[in-house]
Order: structure tokens, then sequence, then C-alpha cells
């Protein structure tokens, strides 16, 4: 049975998987385990060393930073989603009383946005 090495790679310092006969130092793990942990990682958990080098998987928790590029992206594609407003209100086939609230909402989002990328 295939067994795998779970250590730090001398070449990038990031953990992953080896075989026996690559050189890397760390603990050895069966075919079964490796499976399993690679199976988790496919649903969307992270795998990560213990305190004694072993991997298990782990949820996946996002840093302060990319949850700010993820509210920043969605703040993006809610002013491109209703970018056909002030099209249609520069083309003169629509007023600003029609889209008072959307243009309200566009004026929040871009706040926001500059806020965010203040901070």
């Amino acid at each position: 049975m295939t067994c795998y090495i779970y250590g730090k790679s001398p070449f990038d310092g990031e953990y992953g998987f080896y075989l026996p006969d690559s050189g890397v130092d760390g603990v050895i793990i069966s075919q079964e385990e490796h499976d399993k942990l690679l199976e988790e990682n496919s649903n969307g958990k992270i795998i990560i060393p213990d305190e004694n080098g072993y991997p298990y998987a782990s949820a996946y928790i996002p840093s302060d930073k990319e949850i700010k590029q993820a509210k920043i992206m969605q703040l993006k594609d809610n002013l491109s989603s209703t970018d056909y407003v002030v099209i249609k209100i520069n083309e003169g086939v629509a007023t600003i009383d029609e889209y008072s609230d959307i243009l309200a909402k566009r004026k929040l989002w871009r706040a926001e946005i500059n806020k965010l990328e203040e901070a």
C-alpha cells in the first residue's frame, strides 16, 4: 500500500503531500488518510498541519483582506448591473426621477467602495 509524507517543501516552504523517496521531512500518512484529506479538500476545506505536523482538514476562514475584497467586488458588480440606468438617462430615454431609487443606491455603493479602498 502506498504511503505519503506530509511536510514542508524545501523549495517554497509550503506544506504538501510527497512520496517517501522525495527527501521531504514530515509525517507519514496512509493512502486512505491521503484520499480522505483530498476528498475533504475538494469539498472546500483546507489541509493544514496540527501542532505535531500531522495534516487535517479545516473549514476555510477568509482573512479580513479577502472579506473586504469580496465586498468591493460585490459592490462593483452592483454598479455594473445598474449601468444601464445611467446610459438610459444620458441618452434621454429615461429620467432621473424614474430611477431615483437606483441612483441613490449607486451613490451609496460608490461611497462604500471608496471607504473600503481607503481602509
